[in-house]
């Protein structure tokens, strides 16, 4: 499976905040530092439609051009409707994790948004917010995880150590209750389940 990491995106340039012209911030922001939801997408779509030509490049125009770059990233209550539009794959939001290991044995691949804890401190895949790729669920329960901010040390940081196994390089293990804990402050709406029509 196809496995994107933001970070080697330094130089390409992914202006974020436009609906806050004061924010200076916005105009210098790059997918390296914004660019996870894209790079989920792509991985997302590489995983239900084969031999796919939508690549990074498109996956930041689409954003752009809808907006969906408005706030801090990439805000996809805005960007999954217009993927599933865009890529002609069906779209669910849910904050269930319990439907998502469902969907995911059926074929389908989400996007979970994950936040930081309600107190500030950070979360499992995060410090602030992240999108990830969730694109299958483990015999014992886990699911199959791509991060697109992966480096190395990652899960040994914070008090992260021992929620994340990850094998064959890229592919993150975690248990169902680390992921619903990261996507919790985000209620019902943590998880965009994409599914072939």
């Amino acid at each position: 499976m196809l496995y994107i990491c933001q970070l080697d995106y330094p130089d390409i340039p992914y202006p974020t905040h436009t609906s806050e012209p004061e924010n200076e911030r916005g105009p210098h922001t790059t997918v390296s530092s914004s660019g996870c939801g894209l790079c989920a997408a792509v991985m997302m779509a590489d995983r239900l439609i084969p031999n796919t030509k939508f690549n990074l490049a498109n996956a930041l125009e689409l954003s752009m051009a809808n907006g969906a770059n408005a706030w801090s990233g990439t805000s996809y209550r805005v960007l999954a409707p217009i993927l599933a539009e865009k890529l002609g794959l069906n779209v669910e939001v849910t904050g269930d994790t319990k439907l998502l290991a469902e969907r995911l044995k059926t074929g389908a691949c989400a996007v979970a948004h994950c936040r930081k804890r309600p107190d500030g401190s950070p979360a499992t895949f995060t410090a602030g917010g992240h999108y990830i790729t969730v694109f299958g669920v483990e015999p014992d329960g886990r699911f199959a995880i791509l991060d697109p901010s992966q480096k190395p040390g990652k899960f040994e940081e914070f008090d992260r150590a021992g929620k994340v196994e990850v094998v064959c390089g890229h592919v993150c293990l975690c248990a169902p209750g680390v992921l619903a804990e990261d996507i919790a402050p985000l209620g019902d709406h943590g998880l965009y389940i994409f599914s072939r029509k």
